[in-house]
């Protein structure tokens, strides 16, 4: 591997390990840091693997195993350091806003129904830090030879959009107009801490683009039209595209705990039929 920073492209790597999708978030599902119990599923090699943070208390014997969703040595100082600001500007006032829902959350509707909650962060932070979530899954995919959803020209403006705004302090961040960025939303469920999920984008390429981080489910859009049977191949409602649930607006769309197992289960079958080939 290239001792260049893959994001920058300009300063070299830090040896340290780096999270492609962050671990405070999906520490929300997966478990603490070093706790975690992870699956991992690779249809195309026909491997199913299981991951026990070295803190986990199980009582199997399990063999030492690389961390899922990490690498060491893909981002310079600089980047990671920008990332870890963004991170720590963002995760833990999620993960306790989503804890919240079903118990002292205040939430609101939309005018086609919609719940959603309000999340109290500024748009820009909440853009920047999910453009760079998006982007480093898609950077996993690829490093694990695998196709992602973005073209190369889409991929490097992405990664180009990412390395700018990171690099901008909080501070001004909070000042600045609203973010230059391809629409994007999310949402989630109740009781997140319990419910199977994955960190990965979408097995079927839609628009908008689905990607899995932790308690959230992104919708990342590539043009203004969503789809042809875009609510059939997801099971995400249509009501779930509404523009006034954008990240721009601030707000944590929610789907009721069918709902959500549906959608991930959707991802489960599809998996399933490709490893039986």
């Amino acid at each position: 591997m290239s001792d260049i920073c893959l994001l920058c492209k300009n300063r070299k790597v830090y040896h340290i390990k780096s999270h492609l999708t962050p671990a405070g978030i999906t520490e929300n599902t997966y478990g603490e840091r070093d706790s975690e119990h992870i699956y991992t599923i690779d249809a195309e090699e026909k491997v199913i693997d299981e991951y026990y943070g070295r803190n986990h208390p199980q009582q199997e014997n399990i063999e030492i195993k690389k961390e899922p969703n990490s690498r060491k040595g893909i981002f310079c100082k600089k980047c990671e350091d920008d990332l870890g600001v963004y991170e720590s500007a963002l995760q833990d006032k999620l993960n306790e806003l989503i804890n919240s829902i079903g118990r002292d959350a205040t939430v609101n509707r939309v005018d086609t129904g919609t719940k959603y909650v309000d999340i109290d962060i500024y748009p820009n932070v909440l853009i920047t830090f999910f453009l760079s979530v998006v982007w480093r899954q898609c950077l996993e995919q690829t490093l694990d030879g695998k196709d992602i959803p973005l073209n190369p020209e889409q991929f490097e403006e992405l990664g180009n959009l990412v390395v700018d705004y990171i690099a901008v302090p909080i501070k001004e961040m909070v000042k600045r107009q609203t973010l230059i960025s391809p629409v994007m939303s999310i949402f989630t469920s109740y009781n997140t801490k319990t419910a199977a999920t994955y960190a990965n984008p979408h097995p079927k390429n839609t628009n908008p683009l689905i990607f899995f981080i932790g308690p959230v489910v992104l919708q990342y859009w590539l043009t203004d039209q969503p789809t042809n049977e875009f609510e059939k191949i997801t099971h995400i409602d249509r009501n779930l595209l509404d523009k006034s649930l954008t990240l721009d607006k601030s707000r944590l769309a929610i789907v009721n705990e069918g709902k959500w197992e549906k959608i991930h289960y959707v991802v489960a079958q599809t998996l399933a039929r490709q490893y039986l080939r």
